[in-house]
């Protein structure tokens, strides 16, 4: 039992494996090669006569084990690739075989017929194995069919005529053709050339062929040599030469090493080389061959050799022609490969992310940048479809762009977010193309890239755009976007919404003698307070500067917004502390509530204007805005523009009121006031145009006229009477001005172009313009190094005067006139009046009563010991040369002028406003 089943498994199918039958099979044909080299031995050694039965019987025997081997290799690679080569290549050996079988009947039986039906049999065997060789080759597919057909007719052709060439250089005499079995002796060795040609051709032109088809390109050699030397001595009566029969051993041997080659579960390649010069070589042996034959006068040689050679050239040239065009082609295939050979690298290394997807957005193709991109393998994103990746917002425009891909869009362009392996938002921009009609490709290209940190960076500067830097509030495109929504959706209550416009008051004070630094501190002070007492749904923006806007949407009442405006004053009263020192400030608060029909420009104009009428009603006031409002602001422009011309036309005037020595009745000095001498509307109070003038800046060049003004007529007072040679000339100077760096730089010039000192000079400032005390302590000290005298004015008005009697150079208290108008004729006294003066006493200041206009009030001042006083009661402000001849007659008995005089300079020199009563006139 155990033989049967070894005998049995040599006819198993194990291609997977190695087994011990494979090793037989390896044996047997190691032992057919012994015997084949034996039975040559016997040929050589034994006459004919012996050997003849010897052969005859080992026709059926030997050739059977490479049979068998044949039969187990097909059975075995029949489910393989080689399969259908080695299928043809079976059934060539079979029908050798029974070439073989029938032989040995037809010798034994002495039947010419059955010799006549094996000779045709054993034609079947080469074109059935040159098929198989066909089908082995790793290159059956190659484009340069016609070159190959051209070597195998060259070689073909060569062979033959080669052959020609050494049958009649030998001097053999072949008879000619006779019947079919002289047709059948020729056309067996040329089916055997045309065969090994083939072979030829598929070993110098494929990158490798089996190892198999070595043993059987073998065979088809020895079987080219018996039968052409068989064929050549049948053709001169005599038997075949001894080595045709050893040949015939070798031949079934050659078979059997293929068949075990073809056996082993996997079939090596044997590594060719190209063998290009084979047809120029036999081509070129023709050519040998036929000078032979002219050297040897051998004419029937000569003719064919001569027509062989002929047809071998011109299809060597053809063959040369198609050579140089595989060259072309071969050189173009290397530029391409070279080309591709980059394009990959490209892909493989570059940052950009390439993607192929089908219609459905199915992923085939992923390039590697994916994995640094967004961490995930290109080999997991395979067969996945994107849409699940894209970003649910996303998603509809990506497979918008790319239903336009399908439908004809040559490219488009896409962005969209994809999810990373850290479960983060990638920005990705790709421009789509349709490939679906390439072959290679076969569905859309994305090219990507990565514009996550663009997208970020745009972010940020939208953010920037619409919020401001300083402090972080909504800037003024953003508050004015959040009025256009509020606008659009406000129909449905006309009166819920409503817009805050503040601005805080001299905070260019605090900002130009603190710093900048310090100034900006105190607008992100300002903008956390105003977060904090608004509501979360209310809208709060820095406009520029220190002017800030709310928006109030959603308002139940009218009242809200009035109360709104009030929280916030409240919480900006409490001071800020700025680097240990407290900075107090306030707002002017204007309010305006949207109306049908309004846009953004119109609602923030209303409420600007309501603003500006809470500056000119005292600053730190709230007021709402009315349509009478509007005209103010109207006539606001028409008084700066009007100012610009005024000076550039010099209407301005400069008058000079009288301060009297309470004492003596002598005129001490005197206050130079500003007026403007419209062309058209007449004399207009400082009332009306100063605060244009500070707000628009024009101040610091009117300041400028009225000191030059002052100092040349302080020179020409001081000569009019010798009382008049010390007397003072005292000068306004707004908050502007003293903020100005050029302020002592333009007093001194004044001076020096008058020809006097800084002795004949004082300066007259308000309490609201000392708040910053870093700049405007050290200007007021520049100006009273220089001799010119510094008076508080309306002294007692403000809310922190007393603190600021300790920080600046102050020489003159001027009490405000609202004190001095309590004294009537009657006797009532204000007690507020008599502490000024006093506290001007224990300070050794001097104390000037503003607003005297009767005697009671004049006594009464006397009597508190008050230093200076001006007013009505002593005289109107006066031009230059009135105020000359005020000097000139003044009766310091009376502590007036003379009654002459007195009746003609209280009439106008023009007709105008009405004169302005000394606080209206307290500016420049």
């Amino acid at each position: 039992m155990l033989g049967i089943s070894r005998f049995r498994a040599l006819f198993s199918i194990q291609p997977d494996r190695p087994h011990w039958a494979d090793a037989a099979w390896r044996i047997v044909a190691g032992g057919l090669v012994g015997v084949a080299l034996v039975a040559g031995v016997a040929a050589i050694v034994l006459p004919f006569a012996q050997f003849q039965p010897i052969y005859a019987r080992s026709s059926i025997i030997f050739p059977l084990l490479p049979f068998l081997a044949t039969v187990v290799a097909w059975r075995r690679l029949r489910a393989a690739d080689a399969g259908s080569a080695w299928s043809w290549v079976t059934v060539g050996v079979s029908g050798f075989y029974l070439y073989e079988a029938l032989w040995y009947i037809g010798w034994h039986e002495q039947a010419p017929m059955v010799y006549q039906i094996a000779d045709i049999t054993s034609l079947c065997f080469s074109p059935l194995i040159l098929v198989g060789l066909l089908k082995s080759s790793t290159d059956p597919a190659s484009p340069r069919q016609w070159r190959r057909a051209l070597d195998a007719t060259i070689l073909t052709l060569g062979s033959a005529s080669l052959g020609y060439a050494v049958v009649v250089l030998s001097g053999t005499a072949i008879r000619p053709i006779g019947d079919w079995h002289d047709a059948l002796l020729v056309a067996s060795p040329v089916i055997d050339l045309v065969t090994l040609c083939g072979l030829a051709l598929l070993w110098g032109r494929s990158s490798g062929m089996p190892a198999w088809t070595a043993g059987i390109g073998g065979a088809l050699l020895l079987g080219l040599v018996g039968d052409v030397w068989f064929a050549l001595s049948a053709s001169i009566g005599r038997p075949s030469p001894w080595f045709v029969r050893a040949v015939w051993y070798g031949y079934w041997a050659m078979i059997g090493i293929g068949a075990t080659q073809a056996m082993r579960p996997n079939t090596p390649l044997v590594p060719t080389g190209r063998i290009a010069r084979l047809p120029y070589l036999i081509t070129l042996a023709c050519y040998v061959a036929l000078a032979l034959a002219v050297a040897l006068d051998l004419r029937d040689a000569i003719v064919s050799m001569t027509a062989s050679v002929g047809v071998l050239t011109v299809l060597v040239l053809a063959r040369q022609l198609l050579s140089l065009r595989d060259i072309t082609d071969m050189e173009a295939d290397r530029v391409r490969m070279q080309a591709d050979t980059r394009l990959a690298a490209l892909v493989r290394h570059g940052g950009d992310m390439l993607m192929i997807v089908d219609p459905d957005l199915r992923i085939i193709y992923a390039s590697p940048s994916h994995q640094a991109i967004l961490g995930v393998p290109a080999e997991r994103l395979v067969g996945e479809r994107l849409a699940v990746s894209i970003h649910p917002d996303d998603l509809a425009e990506a497979e918008g762009g790319i239903d336009r891909l399908l439908s004809g869009s040559p490219r488009e362009a896409l962005v969209f977010r994809l999810k990373d392996a850290a479960g983060r938002w990638r920005w990705i921009e790709a421009v789509g193309t349709n490939q679906l009609d390439e072959p290679s490709i076969g569905g859309l290209v994305l090219n990507g890239r990565d514009i996550s940190d663009r997208k970020q960076l745009e972010v940020q500067l939208l953010e920037q755009a619409l919020r401001d830097p300083l402090t972080g509030l909504a800037n003024r495109r953003l508050f004015g976007d959040r009025v256009s929504h509020g606008l659009a959706r406000r129909h449905r209550r006309p009166d819920s919404m409503a817009v805050l416009l503040l601005d805080l008051d001299h905070f260019k004070v605090v900002n130009d003698s603190l710093g900048h630094a310090k100034g900006d501190a105190l607008l992100i002070a300002v903008a956390e307070r105003l977060r904090n007492v608004l509501r979360n749904a209310d809208t709060v923006a820095r406009l520029g500067g220190d002017e800030f806007a709310v928006l109030l949407e959603d308002l139940v009442s009218t009242d809200e917004a009035e109360a709104t405006a009030t929280r916030i004053q409240v919480a900006l009263s409490h001071p800020f502390m700025l680097d240990g020192r407290e900075v107090t400030v306030r707002a002017s608060i204007g309010i305006a509530w949207a109306t049908e029909g309004q846009g953004v420009d119109d609602l923030l104009t209303d409420a600007d204007v309501a603003m500006y009428g809470a500056k000119n009603a005292g600053r730190g006031c709230i007021e709402r805005f009315s349509s009478a409002m509007r005209a103010t602001v109207a006539e606001r422009h028409h008084v700066e523009a009007d100012l610009r011309r005024a000076l550039e036309r010099n209407e301005f005037e400069v008058l000079y009121q009288p301060v009297v020595d309470l004492k003596n009745g002598r005129i001490s000095g005197a206050e130079a006031l500003v007026r403007w001498r419209h062309p058209t509307k007449g004399e207009v109070l400082p009332a009306r145009f100063i605060p244009v003038a500070e707000e628009s800046g024009l101040i610091i060049a009117i300041g400028r006229f009225v000191l030059n003004r002052a100092a040349l007529d302080a020179a020409r007072f001081r000569g009019v009477t010798p009382d008049s040679a010390r007397m003072r000339v005292a000068i306004n100077l707004s908050g502007r001005q003293l903020l100005s760096a050029d302020l002592v730089h333009d007093v001194v010039l004044a001076t020096e172009a008058a020809g006097i000192t800084g002795s004949a000079l004082a300066v007259e400032l308000t309490e609201s313009v000392l708040a910053a005390e870093g700049v405007i302590g050290g200007r007021l000290q520049a100006l009273r190094d220089l001799g010119i005298r510094i008076a508080l004015d309306d002294f007692g008005t403000g809310y922190s005067a007393l603190a600021y009697l300790r920080h600046f150079p102050i020489d003159v208290l001027k009490v405000d006139k609202s004190f001095v108008s309590w004294v009537r004729d009657d006797g009532v006294k204000d007690g507020v009046t008599k502490a000024i003066i006093s506290m001007g006493q224990s300070l050794s200041m001097r104390t000037v009563a503003e607003g005297i206009e009767t005697r009671a009030q004049l006594d009464w001042l006397r009597s508190l010991g008050c230093s200076l006083g001006q007013g009505y009661f002593f005289s109107l402000p006066l031009p230059a040369d009135q105020f000359v001849e005020l000097l000139q007659q003044w009766d310091a008995s009376e502590f007036a002028a003379p009654p002459a005089l007195r009746e003609r300079i209280s009439r106008p020199a023009m007709p105008a406003l009405p004169s302005p009563s000394p606080t209206e006139s307290g500016r420049p």
